[in-house]
């Protein structure tokens, strides 16, 4: 059981990682709203191992291949960030075909 499964919202068109002390959220971006979803890092480390958590690189990955598994389409990630300093990782995801 994969205890990190975000929601799929068949209109959003971006995602931002927010790091927080308890976990993270996943801010969706859709044209009329913002819904999240938190991860505690405990259901993190469950699902990637608690070592892997030592390494925010290991946690932006695996949260980007949620995304792909949650059904996103051409998910990218941003190669730079914009915003506050708790923003991990931002994607932007291909329109609905």
């Amino acid at each position: 059981m994969m205890y990190v499964a975000p929601s799929f919202h068949d209109d959003a068109t971006s995602a931002e990682l927010i790091r927080q002390e308890a976990g993270w959220f996943v801010w969706f971006v859709l044209p009329v709203a913002r819904l999240y979803d938190f991860f505690t890092k405990e259901e993190v480390a469950h699902d990637i191992g608690t070592r892997a958590l030592t390494n925010e690189t290991n946690v932006i990955r695996y949260i980007e291949s949620q995304l792909k598994a949650a059904g996103y389409q051409g998910v990218s990630r941003r190669p730079s960030l914009v915003g506050g300093a708790d923003i991990a990782a931002a994607w932007d995801f291909a329109p609905p075909s």
